[in-house]
Order: structure tokens, then sequence, then C-alpha cells
């Protein structure tokens, strides 16, 4: 069973606010090379492996506690994407993002229309 994050928070004039953001996407994106430094037995050095293409990761997920555990971040799904440019990869994840953020909201509205 999953339970709410929201958060009271103080608002002006002694109000509070009960809030929580439900849906998100996080991504990660990592240049050609896979990043500025790479670690191996040497040490932290300059990453200079230009055969490693531009990637990203990118998941989303809803914020809740499951069960008795604390996950802020529950996946609901994940990608990884590969290209030869940074807009390469991000025309991909920006597409990818959009068709599973239409899921979700097509779920939830599914969900809310059948509790009338």
């Amino acid at each position: 069973m999953f339970t709410t994050v929201a958060e009271w928070t103080d608002d002006a004039q002694g109000k509070k606010d009960y809030d929580a953001e439900f849906v998100g996407v996080t991504t990660r994106y990592w240049p050609r090379g896979g990043g500025i430094t790479a670690l191996d037995a040497a040490g932290f050095h300059t990453n200079e492996d230009q055969s490693i293409k531009p990637s990203a990761t990118s998941e989303i997920y809803i914020r809740a506690k499951e069960g008795r555990e604390f996950e802020e971040m529950v996946t609901l799904i994940s990608r990884e994407f590969e290209g030869e440019t940074f807009e390469e990869v991000a025309a991909q994840v920006e597409s990818w993002v959009q068709e599973q953020m239409n899921r979700v909201t097509k779920a939830v509205l599914e969900e809310f229309k059948r509790a009338g």
C-alpha cells in the first residue's frame, strides 16, 4: 500500500499548506566519453575514451512511501538512450518522456472516472 509524502508547510498569515508532487521525471545525461573524469586502478583521470557515445537514463516515478519502507521515489518505468550528439539524445528523451507522461495521465484519469 502506498501512502503520500505530502508535508505541511507554513504559508503567509498563519495559513498552512499540505502539498506533494505526485509524478516526476528524472534524467541524467552523459557526454561523449561518459563524463569528464574516469576512475580506474590508477585513480581519477581525464576520460579520453571517445568511443563511449553520448547517453542518458530517464525515469518516470511517483513520490510515495511503500509499506513501512520509506521510498520517496518509486520508479514506474525507466529507459536508457544513446546517440551521436546531445541534441539526438535529448530528442529521444523528450519524446519518450512525453509518451510516458501521457500514459500516466490516462491511467490516473481512467481511475478517477471509474471512482466517480
